[in-house]
């Protein structure tokens, strides 16, 4: 099979997630944000929220770890007249380090089946956005982590985000599951079609649906896109004005759009076709 532009996609928006996330570019992780709606339909094996579940584990995590040391630094001296203060100390440390457990992360993830469950792990690590300390071909007690040198800057800023972290976790875990497939979906085609021809100008509602029909998904999707992207918190809406008759997208979705066209196309060069 011939070796097309939409093959380098998925593996260009990997890479460009992971560049966002080590140089904590936060705008341009909204901007990618941005695109989580137009794929929601899209059937992901459950890889979407598998990512979601390691990231807000950690999140809760690292919260119980803040209030566990502030206990710890309170009552410091109860703790060393009970012996019981380096014990605890090490414990804070660990809690620190935000690793989970594979069988408590196996536990939450009883939706998926055992083969899909390994499956989505194996393409996590193997695509590096989760490590473990697994030992080849032994899962059973090993642990699962988010590795710093990416996530740190942004498991920080959603910890000061309060209700909201679960939104943008959600959002981000979506296109994680769309990088690490092996094939771009029709919507996402769509929209990158439509903001690369039309950038920061307006784009019409017809112009969208005709759009959808040219790539044989029902006009009913763009309705539903438009819905739900209304619902969600201004920071990563992909739509930031519509009359109903236009409709102006995310600047930082744009941004984003270029990048993801020139890294894409990198990557087709690179190949030698």
């Amino acid at each position: 099979m011939a070796v097309t532009f939409w093959h380098e996609h998925p593996a260009a928006l990997a890479e460009l997630i992971l560049d966002a996330l080590e140089g904590n570019d936060f705008e341009l992780l909204r901007g990618i944000q941005c695109f989580s709606e137009a794929t929601r339909w899209t059937h992901l094996q459950g890889l979407e929220g598998f990512v979601n579940t390691i990231f807000m584990k950690t999140i809760g995590g690292l919260k119980e770890a803040k209030e566990f040391e502030k206990n710890l630094v309170d009552n410091e001296l109860h703790y060393i007249q009970l012996g019981t203060y380096d014990t605890m100390r090490k414990r804070l440390d660990r809690m620190k380090e935000g690793k989970i457990q594979f069988s408590e992360l196996k536990m939450t993830c009883i939706d998926l089946s055992q083969s899909r469950f390994m499956a989505n792990l194996n393409m996590l690590e193997s695509s590096g956005f989760i490590e473990t300390d697994r030992k080849q071909g032994e899962w059973d007690m090993c642990q699962v982590w988010l590795p710093k040198r990416h996530w740190d800057g942004i498991i920080e800023d959603s910890l000061t985000k309060g209700q909201e972290e679960s939104v943008y976790s959600s959002a981000l875990a979506t296109m994680i599951a769309h990088a690490s497939q092996n094939k771009t979906v029709k919507t996402l085609k769509v929209i990158y079609t439509t903001l690369r021809t039309h950038g920061n100008d307006p784009v019409s509602i017809q112009y969208l649906r005709n759009k959808y029909n040219e790539f044989g998904i029902p006009v009913r999707k763009l309705n539903n896109f438009i819905k739900r992207d209304s619902q969600k918190i201004d920071q990563i809406k992909a739509i930031t004005n519509f009359d109903g008759k236009e409709l102006l997208f995310n600047r930082e979705m744009i941004r984003f759009n270029t990048l993801w066209e020139e890294r894409t196309r990198d990557r087709f060069r690179r190949r030698g076709i």
